[in-house]
């Protein structure tokens, strides 16, 4: 007679196989956010002529966004398929050893050690480099002020400082830290061999440099606002919707709205780990990592592509007019923003 699987046992192969879809999930996003801007991408970003410090940092969030999410669904699918219910194709281990020729056949606690560690890497890489996209745009809000630019590096700064000296020694010390254990017989998580609260603490830099962010955009919005009181009250509908308010309405935006959200993941991170059990922390830290780390990938594309669309409209609409209208008809304000 067969092992007939507890209750508990088939619950967490469930859990196993859900946090699987979550992975796939996000790289639909990703994946589908790419394509639906691939060709603002190419207009906006690999036409330029002159590369500039932007241009790299828009590469490394949609880049390595997109692989770390691939990254992830493939080592999350590859270990419900192989290591659980132990499928093995010849198609399978083709594909296997081409991708990864030196990886053993089944995903280990080593393996799974490495991967977690890898992606917690490329996760912050990611994160750094969409935080140093949102650095431009706050640096352009403040007609690139020597003492907020200033602030902005030192805090910067601080924050990656933070973050990669608590990854390096949580991994110098993995062998001290507290064990994890297997949540029900027969079930094996692609997790970490243990558990320390430092990966925690990772997202307290994270949250209070985004919250020091929005502090500054803040600042900026409200000193606008109250900049364009009088003028706002004279102006007509049709002045208000001109190129130039447009492009400072999609700046003030996105510079509030995206770093709010990045806020937000790192204080329902730091929340939702501090307050469950370790067995629980599997389902939680997959959970509270995934779509964090997915948010990058897709957050800091737009800080640049939904800018410069709106910076450069105008000209695209003064070229379809140029048909219809003469020269001299065509006239735009000039816009004082300083472009990412």
């Amino acid at each position: 007679m067969g092992t007939v699987a507890s209750p508990d046992t088939v619950k967490w192969l469930l859990v196993d196989r859900g946090l699987s879809f979550v992975a796939i999930a996000a790289v639909v996003c990703v994946a589908y956010d790419h394509l639906a801007t691939l060709d603002s991408e190419i207009e906006l970003i690999w036409k330029r002529s002159k590369w500039q410090t932007v241009q790299i940092l828009f590469f490394v969030t949609r880049y390595g966004g997109l692989f770390l999410q691939v990254y992830t669904a493939w080592i999350y699918v590859r270990h419900i398929t192989l290591d659980t219910t132990e499928v093995r194709t010849y198609v399978t281990r083709v594909r296997w050893r081409l991708f990864a020729p030196g990886f053993p056949w089944r995903l280990t606690s080593h393996s799974c050690e490495l991967f977690h560690t890898v992606s917690s890497y490329i996760a912050s890489i990611v994160l750094f480099a969409m935080q140093g996209i949102m650095m431009f745009r706050v640096s352009s809000m403040y007609v690139h002020n020597r003492k907020i630019d200033v602030l902005l590096i030192t805090a910067f700064v601080a924050e990656v400082a933070s973050v990669i000296i608590m990854l390096v020694v949580d991994y110098t010390a993995r062998g001290t830290h507290s064990p994890i254990p297997e949540p029900a017989p027969f079930v094996h998580l692609c997790k970490r061999a243990s558990f320390s609260t430092l990966p925690t603490l990772v997202s307290v830099p994270i949250l209070v440099f985004e919250l020091f962010v929005l502090v500054l955009v803040l600042g900026a919005s409200i000193s606008h606002h109250r900049s364009r009181r009088g003028i706002r009250v004279l102006a007509s509908f049709d002045e208000q919707r001109r190129p130039g308010a447009m492009l400072l309405h999609i700046l003030m935006r996105d510079s509030i709205v995206f770093p709010f959200l990045i806020m937000l993941f790192a204080l329902v991170n730091l929340i939702a780990d501090l307050n469950f059990s370790v067995r629980a922390l599997y389902i939680i830290a997959q959970l509270v990592f995934i779509p964090p780390a997915a948010a990058p990938a897709i957050l800091g594309p737009r800080l640049i592509l939904n800018l410069r669309e709106a910076y450069y409209a105008p000209w695209a609409a003064e070229l379809e007019s140029a048909n219809e209208t003469s020269p001299s008809a065509m006239r735009w304000p000039v816009i004082h923003i300083s472009e990412p």
